[in-house]
């Protein structure tokens, strides 16, 4: 597994405002590795602090699920998003409540398995540099 940093020229102005790191894993649709190994980058431009955290993200969070779903097909590397919930809203001009969908992450055992370790990189950061 490899590390590397992202130069922010590197990196579409419109991406900046949230793209801080990406994992290539084999085989996968989007941002796949060019061969057999998980390849981590993360954004030269973010902090040291910011920079542990999104690493642990990548790392302990999307490669540590790619190395799980080898032996569990059914374990997902990858964020996904899909309908959480539903919704009403009153809808003054047809004088009716209307019914809606509410979007967001739909991986909560990679999103809780990224909150944690994200939380754990923060305090070793913050434990070594007072």
């Amino acid at each position: 597994m490899a590390v590397s940093f992202l130069r922010k020229e590197a990196i579409p102005k419109i991406l900046i405002i949230f793209f801080y790191g990406v994992t290539n894993m084999p085989g996968m649709e989007h941002d796949p590795s060019p061969n057999e190994n998980v390849y981590i980058f993360t954004a030269s431009f973010l902090d040291e602090k910011t920079q542990a955290r999104n690493t642990a993200h990548e790392g302990y969070g999307h490669a540590y699920f790619f190395e799980l779903s080898k032996s569990n097909p059914s374990i997902n590397p990858n964020h996904t998003k899909g309908v959480v919930g539903t919704g009403v809203e009153y809808d003054p001009d047809l004088k009716i409540n209307v019914p809606y969908f509410i979007f967001g992450q739909t991986n909560t055992a990679l999103e809780n398995q990224i909150k944690k370790v994200e939380k754990q990189a923060i305090k070793n950061y913050e434990d070594r540099n007072p």
